[in-house]
C-alpha cells in the first residue's frame, strides 16, 4: 500500500523539483510541481505532452495526438491503469481530473512497458495521489473555469474520502476573440478508501468528463448554422482491493465499468465496457523488479443517435460491435550492474469480435491471439553519456475512427475489421552537460500494419448494407531532440524538436491492392517547442513558450474528384506564444498557499488551418483553407490550498 504523504516542509526550506527520479527505460515522468514551471500547461502535468518530442497534436489545443506517425486513436490514455479516451479537455483545457489528484504522469513515445497494451501508438498514463493522512483542499477561480478539491480522513485515519469537480465556461471569454467558436467542458471525481488492516485497503474511484467544440458555418448564401466539430464524454467507476505483500510488493484486484460517447456533426458513437484486472508489482531485490498482471474486458460499441442540429443524413461513425479482449503480461527490470539495466517483457492477448447486425460468416466474428515481446535497455557508456534502446510489438482493435484530421471528402468509411499492428524501435543517447543541462537525441523507426485505408472505396458485403474498409501499411521514421535544464534550478530551459516523416500505402482508383506510397495524413515534418521560465524568489515566477509546427498534408481536388496521388499539398504552418506570471504567498508557517496567476495561451491570437477544400489551381491560396479560432485562453486566476 502507498505510504502516507510526507509532512509539508518549513516555510524557509528550499523547493526541489525532480523529473523522472525512477523511470522506466524510454519513459518520461512528470510530477505536478514540474508542470507548474511550464507556461501553457495551467499547472497540469497531463498537458506536458505538447512539450515532449514525438507528441504532435492534431490541431493546437485538441486532446488527440499523432505519436511517431500513429493515428490519433492509437494513443493510449490511462488513469490509475484505467483506459480513458482522453486526459485533458479540448481547446487548451485542463486535465480531466483535478491536478491536486495527480501524483505524476508517465509518457511513452513508443514501446511502453508490457503493462500497457492494446494501443499501437504512444501512451500517457496518469497516477493519482495516495489517500492523505490529514484534511486538505484546493480551489481555483479563473476567467474560463472554476474547480475545487477536498479530502479528509475518517474512522481514526482508517478511511479517506475525496471529492473534486471543475466547470469550464470558456464560451464567456471566446467571443471576445472569435464570434464563431463555442467551447464548454466539465469533469468530476470522487474517491473513498478504507483500510481493512495494516495490509489491505479497499476503495472506489468514480470520475467523468465532458467536452464540446462548435463553430458557426456560413455556407455561401445559405443560412448560417452551428457545426459540432468535436464531442467527447466518458464516465468510469472503478472498485479496487489493494494488498501489501511484504515491504516492497503490492497486489491490486479491480473491476471497472465505463461509458464513452464521441462524435461530431455527422455522427455519434457509444461504447459501454466492463473490465476485470489484477496487477502485481514486487521487488525481488534492489536490482530486480517484477511486474505482472491479467485482465478481461467486454466492449459493446454502438452508433449513437443523430446529433442535435446535424445537417443532412447522419453517417454511421462505427458499426455495432461486441468485443471481448483477454490478456496477461509480465516484465522484469533487471539492473545487471550500476551501468546496465534491461527490461524484457511479454504480453499475450486474445481479441474476439462480433459485428451486429450479423454480417455473413466470412466477414463477421473473429478470434485472434497475439504475442507482443518488449525489450528496453539503458547502458551508461560514460559518466556523462547513456544509451537508451527500446523495441516492442503492439496490436490494437480497429474501432472509432479519428475525428481529426479530415482525410478526404470523397470516400465514406465502412466497417473496420481486424487488428492494427506496430513494430516500434528506437535508439537514443542522453548526454549530461555543464550547468545542470542535459541533451537527449533519439532516432526511431515505427512500422504500422493494417491501418484503415480511408482513401479507398470500401468493399460491399453481399446481401447487406454494409461495406468493409480496406487496410494498408505505413511507416514513420525520424529524430527527436530534447535539451533541458533541471527544474531544481531557478532558470529553466526546455527545448524539444522533432524531425520526422510518416508515410503509408494507398490504393489508386481501379486498383485492388495498395500501389503507391504517400505522405500520411498524420505527417508533420517539423515540430518545435521552446520554454523558458525563471524563479525570481519571494514567490514570483515567470515564463514563456513558443510552439510551432509545419502543416499536415491534404489532397486537392481535380474535376470533382481527388487529384492523384493523394496528399500532395500541405496546410500552412502554425505557431503560437504562451506566457505565465505568478505570485505566491505562504500562510500559517507554509501550511497554506495562495497564488495569483496571470497566464495566456496563444496570446498572439493566431488562427490555425485545420482542413482545405482546394482545387489544384488554388493550392497555395488562403481562400480555400478552413481555419479554427483563434482559440485563446487568457487566465487571471486565484489558486489556494490548505492543510
Amino acid at each position: 500500500m502507498s505510504p502516507p504523504p510526507a509532512p509539508p516542509p518549513p516555510a524557509d526550506a528550499p523547493e526541489v523539483q525532480v523529473i523522472a527520479p525512477h523511470r522506466d527505460v524510454g519513459e518520461t515522468t512528470v510530477r505536478r510541481e514540474d508542470a507548474g514551471e511550464m507556461p501553457g500547461t495551467f499547472g497540469d502535468p497531463t498537458r506536458f505532452a505538447e512539450t515532449l518530442p514525438g507528441f504532435i497534436p492534431t490541431a493546437s489545443g485538441l486532446q488527440a495526438f499523432f505519436v511517431r506517425g500513429a493515428p490519433p486513436t492509437a494513443t493510449g490514455y490511462f488513469i490509475d491503469g484505467v483506459p480513458v479516451p482522453l486526459l485533458y479537455h479540448i481547446g487548451f483545457g485542463p486535465s480531466v481530473i483535478h491536478p491536486g489528484l495527480v501524483d505524476h504522469v508517465d509518457f511513452y513515445q513508443g514501446a511502453p512497458s508490457a503493462s500497457y497494451g492494446r494501443y499501437v501508438g504512444g501512451v500517457i498514463a496518469a497516477s493519482s495521489t495516495p489517500p492523505a493522512s490529514g484534511a486538505h483542499g484546493e480551489a481555483n477561480l479563473r476567467l474560463f473555469d472554476a474547480g475545487a478539491l477536498a479530502e479528509t480522513p475518517f474512522g481514526d485515519g482508517r478511511g479517506s474520502v475525496l471529492a473534486a469537480a471543475r466547470y469550464g465556461y470558456p464560451g464567456v471569454v471566446l467571443p471576445l476573440f472569435t464570434q464563431d467558436t463555442g467551447l464548454s467542458y466539465w469533469d468530476y471525481q470522487a474517491r473513498a478508501t478504507w483500510n481493512l488492516d495494516d495490509r489491505d485497503r479497499i476503495g472506489a474511484f468514480v470520475f467523468g468528463s465532458y467536452d464540446r467544440l462548435t463553430q458557426v458555418q456560413h455556407p455561401g448564401n445559405a443560412p448560417a448554422y452551428t457545426q459540432q466539430l468535436a464531442f467527447d464524454e466518458f464516465h468510469r467507476a472503478d472498485v479496487r482491493w489493494d494488498r501489501a505483500l511484504g515491504h516492497a510488493s503490492t497486489l491490486r484486484v479491480a473491476a471497472t465499468l465505463g461509458r464513452d460517447r464521441v462524435g461530431n456533426d455527422s455522427a455519434n458513437a457509444n461504447d459501454d465496457s466492463v473490465r476485470l484486472r489484477t496487477e502485481l508489482d514486487t521487488r525481488a531485490s534492489d536490482a530486480i523488479r517484477v511486474r505482472a498482471g491479467a485482465d478481461a474486458q467486454l466492449d459493446a460499441l454502438r452508433p449513437g443517435s443523430t446529433p442535435e442540429g446535424a445537417r443532412g443524413i447522419a453517417l454511421a461513425l462505427v458499426p455495432s460491435r461486441d468485443a471481448v479482449v483477454m490478456g496477461a503480461y509480465g516484465d522484469v527490470s533487471w539492473r545487471i550492474s550500476p551501468r546496465v539495466e534491461i527490461t524484457p517483457g511479454l504480453r499475450a492477448d486474445v481479441y474476439s469480435t462480433e459485428n451486429l447486425p450479423a454480417l455473413p460468416a466470412a466477414t463477421n466474428g473473429t478470434t485472434t491471439p497475439v504475442l507482443e515481446p518488449r525489450l528496453a535497455a539503458r547502458v551508461r557508456v560514460a559518466q556523462w553519456l547513456t544509451s537508451v534502446s527500446t523495441f516492442g510489438i503492439s496490436h490494437q482493435l480497429l474501432g472509432i475512427p479519428a475525428q481529426y484530421p479530415a482525410t478526404t471528402p470523397y470516400i465514406q468509411p465502412g466497417v473496420q475489421q481486424g487488428l492494427m499492428t506496430s513494430v516500434q524501435t528506437s535508439q537514443g543517447l542522453e548526454l549530461g552537460l555543464p550547468a545542470s543541462f542535459s541533451l537527449g537525441v533519439t532516432g526511431f523507426l515505427h512500422d504500422y500494419i493494417g491501418l484503415p485505408d480511408v482513401t479507398a472505396p470500401c468493399s460491399p458485403v453481399a446481401g447487406t448494407n454494409e461495406c468493409i474498409t480496406p487496410q494498408a501499411n505505413g511507416r514513420a521514421l525520424g529524430m527527436e531532440v530534447l535539451l533541458r535544464r533541471s527544474f531544481a534550478e531557478r532558470f529553466t530551459l526546455w527545448i524539444s524538436y522533432t524531425l520526422s516523416q510518416s508515410t503509408r500505402q494507398a490504393r489508386l482508383p481501379g486498383d485492388a491492392e495498395p500501389t503507391v506510397t504517400i505522405l500520411s495524413e498524420y505527417d508533420r515534418t517539423h515540430v518545435v517547442s521552446a520554454v523558458a521560465s525563471y524563479d525570481f524568489g519571494r514567490g514570483w515566477k515567470a515564463g514563456t513558450r513558443v510552439f510551432a509546427y509545419s502543416g499536415r498534408p491534404y489532397t486537392p481536388s481535380y474535376r470533382g474528384g481527388p487529384s492523384l496521388p493523394y496528399d500532395t499539398a500541405r496546410l500552412p504552418a502554425f505557431w503560437r506564444l504562451d506566457a505565465r506570471l505568478e505570485k505566491s504567498w505562504l500562510l500559517r508557517g507554509g501550511r497554506d498557499r495562495i497564488t495569483v496567476v496571470l497566464e495566456g495561451i496563444n496570446v498572439t491570437l493566431n488562427q490555425e488551418a485545420i482542413d482545405a477544400h482546394c482545387d489544384v489551381s488554388q493550392v497555395g491560396s488562403s481562400s480555400c483553407i478552413d481555419t479554427l479560432g483563434p482559440i485563446t485562453i487568457p487566465s487571471i486566476g486565484v489558486e489556494g490550498s490548505f492543510r
